[in-house]
């Protein structure tokens, strides 16, 4: 059917959109009238919007159908039955949505269709390809002569792609490799699955002879008697001994709880990094990085005076010390004693630089006065003494051990400007605790 006649509508209120609702329907008619639906979809939706009228809402869904763009006529065949729904072109709609529903249907089951094929398509190609791979790993494989490892990749090659021409060339190179039961047992399986293949004459009658020449070995170790070979063991050279005396580095960690043996004897616990370098199996040298800290609940070992009284009568003022700690960077040198065993003493040295904080807070007549901190440096030199522990007696990477140290402070700074200057003092500090190393 075509474009219908809306000038029998109702005229629109305003006069000059009824004038240019006119002038594009009538456009629209002659675009419809050509067969030029796509725009005459324009025109008539541009007289719709000036001058609604029911019989537009049918030629705009019919422009669209014979535009072929199906989705949208069924929306405005819709509109036009929910406008009209017992309207002269009421029946007419109804069959052309009815057309269109089912032209859509198609279309998607067409499309769901070739989705699918498309899907199937793709895992075909995938398997073809991991079929190709496997036999391009086996061709490799026979170009090397390691025929039971090709035909290994082969029979893959079948599982992959159930190409059974694959299960064939495994049975023959099987054979070649001297893997006779295997070689049967691809031989009876291409016979299943290509009972008509190219080669299934070919592979019965390898299965044939393959039964007679494996019954006929069997026989031959059934009868056969045992014969006694004496055995001369080959002379074999010691393996020469590991290449560890060549340098190494090796890091290190070092826990250390202690005492330091002056002023209120506080307790310190010392953390100690360690690279050092391996100068032959039995010397070592290198760096070391400690830091401590040290009971602050009396005078942390100084020469300061802390919360509690020396003496009865010590009137002075007292202060409560907050946090007490240090920095040590030295250098060591270790000296192993059974380096090529897995119990391993050392002894060693370990000079180093100490670095003292404190903070406290005086304390004059029971009153707290301006919290203070200071600086204390010292000169420290330490012999150490450990036990390394490895499973075996070559060069083991990781090892752990105990060890004790003494540190002698030769020179040491206990006491502020403010206290007085007592200048250096010196006394010995004793550790004892843990040691892990990695060596590269």
């Amino acid at each position: 059917m075509g474009a219908v006649d809306v000038h029998a509508q109702p005229k629109p209120p305003d006069a000059v959109a009824k004038k240019q609702a006119s002038l594009h329907y009538k456009q629209g008619k002659a675009y419809f009238d050509a067969g030029a639906f796509d725009k005459a979809i324009g025109e008539f939706r541009a007289a719709y919007d000036l001058a609604p009228a029911n019989p537009l809402l049918f030629n705009i869904a019919r422009s669209y159908h014979l535009a072929n763009q199906k989705a949208e006529a069924a929306t405005w065949y819709h509109k036009y039955l929910d406008a009209e729904p017992d309207g002269p072109l009421a029946d007419e709609a109804r069959q052309y949505v009815a057309e269109v529903d089912k032209a859509l249907a198609d279309e998607a089951k067409a499309a769901a269709i070739e989705h699918e094929r498309l899907v199937k398509e793709q895992e075909r190609q995938a398997v073809i390809a991991a079929g190709e791979a496997h036999v391009r790993q086996a061709k490799a494989f026979v170009d090397a002569g390691a025929f039971v490892d090709a035909a290994k990749e082969y029979t893959a090659a079948y599982d992959a792609d159930a190409d059974a021409e694959h299960l064939f060339d495994a049975a023959e190179l099987s054979r070649t490799g001297k893997d006779l039961e295997t070689a049967r047992e691809l031989y009876r399986r291409y016979v299943i699955a290509a009972p008509s293949g190219a080669h299934a004459d070919a592979a019965r009658k390898a299965i044939a002879d393959l039964t007679v020449e494996l019954a006929r070995v069997a026989a031959v170790a059934k009868v056969e008697p045992p014969v006694e070979r004496v055995v001369v063991a080959p002379v074999v050279p010691p393996p020469p001994p590991p290449a560890v005396d060549e340098p190494t580095v090796e890091l290190g960690l070092t826990m250390m709880p202690g005492v330091k043996l002056h002023g209120d004897h506080p307790l310190v616990v010392a953390y100690r990094a360690e690279l050092a370098f391996h100068l032959g199996r039995r010397v070592h040298f290198g760096l070391f990085a400690e830091y401590g800290t040290v009971d602050a609940s009396g005078a942390c070992g100084t020469d300061i005076a802390g919360p509690t009284p020396a003496t009865p009568f010590d009137f002075g003022p007292r202060n409560r010390f907050t946090a007490c700690r240090y920095v040590m960077p030295g250098l060591a040198l270790d000296i192993h004693v059974l380096p090529h065993h897995a119990i391993d003493p050392w002894i060693g040295l370990a000079p180093a630089f100490r670095f003292g904080f404190a903070d406290w807070t005086p304390y004059v007549a029971g009153m707290a006065q301006t919290a203070e901190s200071d600086f204390f440096p010292g000169i420290v030199v330490g012999a150490h003494a450990g036990v390394d522990y490895h499973p075996t007696p070559a060069f083991a990477a990781w090892v752990v051990g105990a060890v004790i140290e003494t540190e002698v402070t030769v020179f040491g700074d206990e006491s502020t400007k403010t206290t007085g200057d007592h200048g250096g003092v010196h006394y010995a500090s004793v550790f004892g605790g843990l040691r892990s190393t990695v060596a590269f």
